[in-house]
């Protein structure tokens, strides 16, 4: 048991659990919260007649899933794990290029 426990220690991770939990939560919360009958459920009174309240209910849908799926884990990639999405993105880019290149040759 000793064995186990020292093992998990060594080979916690925070980056590794931060993308898991932070990925499974920000999806729950936008599941639950970033649905169109979530905004009518607390906003569709104030639009009742509104011809465009279904439209402002899916952009309602639109900008929580910009924002909790793509903004928030842009950021806790770049504050707390001192991530460079530019670096990664021009990392995988030349791999990429090498992939290609070797294939094309």
């Amino acid at each position: 048991m000793r064995e186990l426990l020292k093992l998990t220690r060594e080979s916690f991770d925070r980056g590794l659990w931060l993308v898991l939990l932070g990925g499974v939560i920000l999806q729950t919360v936008f599941l639950y919260q970033g649905s169109p009958s979530t905004w009518i459920a607390s906003f569709g009174r104030a639009f009742d007649g509104d011809p465009y309240q279904e439209w402002y209910s899916y952009l309602y849908m639109h900008s929580s899933a910009l924002v909790l799926l793509g903004v928030i884990p842009f950021v806790l990639a770049w504050l707390l794990l001192k991530e460079r999405p530019a670096l990664v993105v021009a990392e995988g880019r030349e791999t990429l290029e090498r992939i290609l290149g070797a294939r094309a040759a």
